[in-house]
C-alpha cells in the first residue's frame, strides 16, 4: 500500500476510495499511538487492535463494505502469512 502512495504522490496512479480510506485511517491510527506515547518500535497486538478499532469507529468504516486494503495488498498479506507459517514448521 505504501508503494501505491509513492505512485499517487508522483502522479503515476490516481488515488481510489480504498487508497483514501487506508491512508486517512493510518494517519489517525498513528495520531492515537502518539497520544498514548507509544514508540514506533513497540509491536503490541492489543494496542494495535484497540487503536485500529477505535479509528474504524472514528470514521464509521465497515471493513466488509468499505475495505481499507486493495485486493493486491490482501493477496500479498495472505502469501506472506502462508510463507511465515510454512517457514516456522
Amino acid at each position: 500500500m505504501f508503494e501505491r502512495l509513492e505512485k499517487i504522490l508522483t502522479n503515476k496512479l490516481t488515488a481510489t476510495d480504498i487508497d483514501k480510506r487506508f491512508y486517512t485511517h493510518e494517519i489517525r491510527e498513528l495520531e492515537r499511538y502518539r497520544m498514548l506515547g507509544i514508540p514506533d518500535d513497540v509491536n503490541d497486538k492489543s494496542v494495535w487492535n484497540d487503536a485500529h478499532t477505535a479509528t474504524l469507529e472514528d470514521f464509521k468504516i465497515n471493513e466488509k463494505t468499505q475495505p481499507l486494503y486493495t485486493s493486491e495488498a490482501e493477496d500479498a498479506y495472505i502469501k506472506a502469512e502462508l510463507k511465515n507459517s510454512l517457514g516456522s514448521k
